[in-house]
């Protein structure tokens, strides 16, 4: 009886631990994650603001900066991993403040939000990226102008966030790869497309598997993405 006593005593404390450092890694790749994603958003306005300057030399460029570094500010000042969905909307809505300064009346930005949304609690840094992915791939390519839309609904105790384009839009044998590739079980730090993947992720760690992020796309007509996240405020 003792010699079963101290084996389930060892076990418990041993299954505690694993359960502990499997937990630390989870929070150490998380961050990791979510450190490539930053640089990665940065690098890419940093290269609008040096386009703009180059090319029109005007005192515009000094407000871009200042949109720019307002969203430095609110990338950096908040130590939050979840934020409101409001919150989330203030960094979107400089971010494409900053684009519409780039690519001028070529993008259109649309909000479509159910009420009390606003209050629902997500993943710090987790819209932005997928706003960049609609404009770079979606809107960018195409000719004329384009329409980006962020809207909210709730789905039982789930809000489904969803960011709609017109662009250029994905065949369905891509359109398949990229819902295989956020499905797949593969370290992301050492791929080169991590935007899409690392939110996947991040929205799975901290909600669970039933949460992430679904792609429709229908060539020539545009791209939607959509976020379920649990309805937590």
């Amino acid at each position: 009886y003792q010699g079963i006593s101290k084996m389930t005593t060892n076990l418990k404390n041993y299954i505690e631990r694993a359960s502990y450092l499997k937990a630390q890694q989870q929070l150490a790749h998380y961050r990791a994650l979510k450190s490539q994603v930053n640089p990665h958003f940065l690098a890419n306005a940093l290269e609008s603001i040096q386009m703009k300057a180059v090319i029109n030399k005007q005192r515009d460029i000094a407000e871009m900066i200042g949109l720019l570094g307002q969203l430095f500010r609110i990338t950096i000042q908040s130590g939050k991993e979840t934020i409101t969905l409001e919150e989330e909307l203030t960094h979107i809505r400089l971010y494409i403040q900053v684009q519409q300064m780039r690519f001028g009346d070529k993008i259109q930005y649309i909000e479509n939000l159910a009420p009390h949304s606003n209050s629902i609690h997500i993943v710090h840094f987790s819209l932005q990226p997928l706003v960049e992915n609609a404009i770079i791939h979606g809107l960018e390519p195409m000719l004329g102008q384009g329409t980006l839309e962020l809207s909210s609904t709730f789905s039982g105790k789930d809000l489904l966030i969803k960011i709609q384009d017109n662009g250029v839009g994905i065949n369905p044998e891509q359109v398949q790869q990229l819902r295989d590739y956020l499905e797949e079980s593969s370290n992301t730090l050492t791929e080169e497309h991590i935007g899409l993947k690392n939110v996947h992720e991040q929205i799975r760690y901290y909600f669970g598997n039933k949460y992430g992020i679904t792609i429709d796309s229908v060539l020539g007509e545009g791209t939607t993405l959509t976020v379920r996240i649990p309805a937590l405020s």
